[in-house]
């Protein structure tokens, strides 16, 4: 009997070495941006060790690690193979919701049904159904998280019809 698989690394796509370089540039330049700008925060006040610089900075750090292991697999031949066809569908789905809730955002419709909202819509693009129940589960999940850090840390997120009538409510 022989042997038909080989044990040869699979190689990409004619194209996929120069692919994979390009998005190592782009990551590399992405983490030298946020670099930049995480050093760039006035951080003299402060005399802790981990201040507001310290995510920006390992964000930075996490995409140079990415755009190192990108140019190493693209030299190697390992980058993957495209696939023929793309399902557009789920992807319509996920930019619809972001595209409603900064609209929501915008009009002043409250971080609750915005961010419920954006839920609903991915959930759905990922095969959950039925769509108002998605929604109706996000919304409720959203007003919790508003709820969690409006009222309880203290912090600002933006504010609706919804979040205005809880405010009143519990300030009395």
């Amino acid at each position: 009997m022989s042997d038909t698989r080989s044990d040869a690394p699979a190689k990409g796509a004619p194209g996929s070495v120069l692919a994979g370089l390009v998005i190592a540039g782009c990551l590399a330049l992405l983490a030298v941006v946020i670099g930049t700008d995480a050093a760039m925060l006035n951080t003299a006040t402060a005399s802790d060790i981990l201040g507001p610089a310290a995510f920006p900075y390992a964000v930075a750090a996490g995409l140079l690690a990415l755009a190192l292991a990108t140019v190493l697999t693209a030299l190697r031949g390992k980058a993957p193979m495209p696939e023929e066809k793309q399902d557009v569908a789920p992807i319509a789905w996920v930019v619809g919701g972001l595209v409603i809730q900064i609209v929501l955002i915008t009009v002043d419709a409250g971080f609750s049904l915005a961010s419920g909202l954006l839920f609903g819509l991915v959930a759905y693009g990922f095969g959950k159904r039925p769509l108002w129940l998605t929604c109706l589960v996000g919304v409720v999940l959203s007003f919790l998280v508003w709820l969690a850090f409006a009222q309880l840390l203290q912090l600002s997120l933006p504010q609706g019809p919804l979040e205005h009538a809880v405010s009143a409510l519990l300030s009395n």
